[in-house]
């Protein structure tokens, strides 16, 4: 297991390093959704298989810059869908003297926004979700989901979200306010989730509730090097 922690470890370190500076703070903010996923429950507690899936509903409680002058006159609604996303891995975490936990890696996936001027998303209805204008789609990588609030003699954790995800915008309607040139521009997504879900979705294997925002990063600067340079970096 500490092999695959250490990768991890260094891929989510370079991930953050090229983010440029933070364009948009807080461009998306989710109202709390659901997650289906692992059938262990909240977030895991048994360790969760490699393949089990994850996917969350979600509706947008506010879109910010860039995204404010695009929003039509009510009523409308913005839907968050993330699908595709698989467990690669899981570990334990403590953090004496706090009881620590299982938490999960899960890989891949897409995120998909939805513009729908009929309102009608409903949990129970996943496909309620998906109808509506897709004004934004993004591919999203090493996402982390456990549950990391303190217990026992633990100070508030409030810097440690629950669930940490970068993302690539890659289309929809509204792309070309996230992309540079036609690149799409790197991001962010932060969460906290808990075990608040209604029996009536806990029956469709609704595990968790989670909100989120998201940041929107700008493009990465890049020069141009050689090998002997980079090799000079480490001697």
């Amino acid at each position: 297991m500490k092999p695959f922690l250490i990768a991890v470890l260094i891929v989510a370190a370079v991930a953050e390093d090229a983010f440029a500076d933070t364009l948009y703070p807080a461009a998306i903010v989710l109202e709390p959704g659901y997650a289906s996923g692992p059938p262990e429950g909240f977030p895991f507690f048994l360790p969760p298989d490699e393949g089990d899936p994850l996917v969350i509903y979600a509706r947008v409680a506010s879109c910010n810059a860039p995204f404010t002058d695009l929003l039509p006159a009510p009523p409308y609604e913005i839907t968050c869908v993330f699908t595709g996303s698989t467990c690669t891995g899981w570990g334990m975490w403590d953090d004496l003297p706090c009881a620590g936990g299982i938490f999960g890696w899960f890989e891949g996936g897409t995120l998909a926004f939805y513009l729908d001027t009929t309102p009608d998303a409903d949990f129970t209805s996943p496909q309620t979700f998906l109808d509506g204008e897709l004004v934004l789609l993004a591919t999203t990588a090493l996402i982390s989901v456990l549950d990391a609030e303190p217990q026992q003699a633990c100070p508030p954790r409030e810097n440690d979200p629950d669930m940490v995800t970068y993302l690539s915008f890659l289309g929809g309607t509204w792309f070309p306010r996230v992309s540079d040139h036609g690149t799409g521009l790197a991001g962010n997504g932060a969460g906290e989730l808990d075990d608040v879900v209604p029996a009536v979705l806990t029956a469709l294997g609704y595990i968790f509730r989670v909100d989120g925002t998201f940041d929107v990063y700008g493009p990465v600067a890049t020069k141009q090097t050689t090998w002997g340079a980079v090799k000079a970096m480490y001697r």
